[in-house]
């Protein structure tokens, strides 16, 4: 109490009170923790202001449980007496607890949760965690450990969460021991010097609902076994050197929630096996230069889907009218693509599938310089963008309902152009802003004087 800057803890706990020690606690379960022969078993001090060096003391005690995460000012190193208590739980996690992980941390036989997320320990991960064999999680990212991930990590055939994230010094390959693992729920090695490929053992995995690899330095292709992980939530491979196409085994990940591989070197088409993702919500495939082909008409399947983003492709041709059936549908990006045609009819009717759609991009601005139309009619998009010498320019701007209708420009409610050049008057409007939406859509056909579906547009 004392040593860590008690009197400005957030709770005291009772601590220092001319009561039993076992009191010292309150009704969370915080404080101090006895069994029932009154010996103290546990301390959970978490998010308390602790200050100062962990006493060595701490350690002479026969704890099971001890939580001193997210004391920001809380410092000092792990006593070597640490392997002499009966720990079955530890969190130094969002400390300033630093130095090496002590290889005495072997002799925890019964450790279940070691988390150390967010702290200054150092070092390479002790090869000796390979003999807590009883580890269910284990959370080592965002600190300084550096080196490479021990081969005995794969001796935790209980361990359901891996979190090795943020080791901006770790290096080395995956160590195909990992996927002996047939436990693991969660494995997070984004943003480390992570190299080589994927193995093709990740489809033993069976129980993954979380596999995330982004920014590292994973390159080769995505193993078609990833298919085979039909438990798996989230998938995240964006900002690696993972390249060729996108294997459609994908398309058997039913329980897939979020997909993201963007800023990748993949090529070829999005699979029409996509359209089995029936519990996806959020797919993310930008900034891929090389990615080409049509939106698959099986994506119009995916009634669950929220987030969608295409942008930086090559990808053409025409959103395909099944996509209509998105009724959750918030964010629908296809700008800076070969994507062409009218979105009015689908997006921006009175009658529209979309009542949560709040951001809707597309190539919909024309080009000032060169007077060059825009690829897409999209009168309710939120940003239009256009090519320019100097790459993209994309403007947000207001959503307006104008649509073709049967050969007729929708101005707002019920109301319809008389021709191609006017709009009728409605109370409190601009005639010349009505004027400049409705001919968006449609245009004079020069041949025959008709007003029709712009065909400049391929509409």
């Amino acid at each position: 109490y004392i040593a860590t800057g008690g009197p400005e803890w957030t709770n005291q706990y009772n601590f220092m009170l001319d009561v039993d020690v076992c009191q010292w606690r309150d009704d969370s379960e915080g404080g101090i923790g006895c069994d029932a022969n009154q010996a103290v078993n546990s301390i959970i001090l978490d998010d308390n202001l602790l200050v100062g060096e962990l006493p060595d003391v701490l350690f002479q005690l026969q704890l099971h449980y001890i939580d001193v995460g997210s004391n920001f000012d809380l410092d000092g190193t792990l006593s070597t007496y640490i392997g002499q208590m009966e720990l079955t739980s530890m969190h130094f996690d969002e400390t300033g607890i630093y130095g090496p992980i002590p290889t005495e941390i072997a002799q925890l036989s019964k450790l279940e949760v070691l988390s150390m997320y967010d702290s200054y320990f150092e070092g390479n991960i002790p090869v000796e965690i390979g003999e807590c064999s009883t580890l269910v999680e284990l959370r080592l990212g965002y600190s300084n450990l550096e080196g490479s991930i021990p081969t005995e990590v794969g001796k935790l055939t209980n361990l359901r969460y891996l979190d090795l994230s943020l080791l901006g010094e770790m290096s080395g390959t995956i160590p195909t021991e990992i996927f002996a693992m047939t436990n693991l729920g969660e494995l997070d090695i984004s943003e480390t010097f992570i190299s080589g490929q994927i193995p093709s053992e990740i489809g033993n995995l069976s129980k993954l609902s979380l596999l995330l690899l982004l920014d590292s330095d994973l390159s080769g292709t995505m193993p078609t076994e990833l298919g085979q992980l039909i438990s798996l939530r989230e998938v995240d491979l964006e900002f690696t050197y993972v390249e060729g196409t996108i294997p459609s085994e994908l398309g058997n990940l039913i329980s897939l929630e979020s997909l993201y591989l963007q800023r990748l070197s993949l090529s070829g088409t999005i699979p029409s096996e996509f359209g089995n993702l029936y519990s996806i919500k959020t797919i993310h495939l930008y900034f891929i230069g090389d990615l080409t082909g049509t939106l698959p008409t099986e994506l119009g399947r995916l009634t669950t889907l929220v987030d969608f983003r295409v942008q930086r492709t090559s990808l053409f041709g025409p959103v395909p009218s099944e996509f209509v059936s998105m009724p959750q549908l918030e964010r629908f990006v296809i700008s800076r693509t070969a994507i062409t045609g009218n979105m009015d009819p689908m997006f921006c009717s009175e009658n529209s599938n979309f009542p949560e759609l709040s951001s809707l991009s597309s190539d919909c601005l024309a080009n000032a310089d060169t007077g060059v139309l825009p690829r897409i009619t999209c009168s309710c998009c939120t940003s239009c963008c256009t090519e320019t010498a100097d790459g993209y320019d994309c403007e947000e701007q207001e959503p307006q309902p104008a649509y073709c209708d049967n050969a007729c420009v929708a101005c707002g409610s019920n109301a319809y152009a008389l021709d191609c050049g006017q709009c009728p008057t409605l109370p409190g409007g601009d005639d010349t802003e009505r004027v400049q939406l409705c001919g968006r859509s449609c245009g004079v056909n020069e041949s025959s004087g008709v007003c029709e579906y712009r065909t400049d547009f391929d509409l």
